[in-house]
């Protein structure tokens, strides 16, 4: 009688391990449309709030500059304030580019 063949393998993968892996790939595709789903109603949300947020501080900004007159340092730092429609959001900046640089032991 003949030894039996060792397994099929492409790399460090069997065949098994392969056939396995184009198994669960549906189930996976359907995880990932999901969650892409979940990361689009939270963007829609987010977008909403922010556009509640600056219509509140457009809002807060007129109410408040109508208790300074002219020329009074509050009225002043008022001005400083951008009001316009569609003020974009800020930048996000890298954790890295705000954390000073690791010094090197001498």
């Amino acid at each position: 009688m003949t030894a039996p063949l060792p397994a099929l393998t492409v790399g460090t993968t069997t065949l098994a391990q392969f056939q396995t892996a184009l198994t669960n790939h549906a189930t996976l595709l359907q995880t990932v449309a999901d969650k892409e789903s979940g990361l689009s109603r939270k963007k829609s949300q987010l977008k909403a709030t922010d556009a509640r947020v600056d219509r509140n501080n457009k809002r807060w900004y007129s109410a408040w500059s109508a208790n300074f007159t002219e020329g009074s340092p509050e009225h002043d730092a008022l001005n400083l304030i951008t009001t316009e429609e569609g003020t974009a959001s800020p930048t996000a900046l890298e954790i890295a580019t705000r954390l000073p640089a690791a010094s090197t032991p001498p």
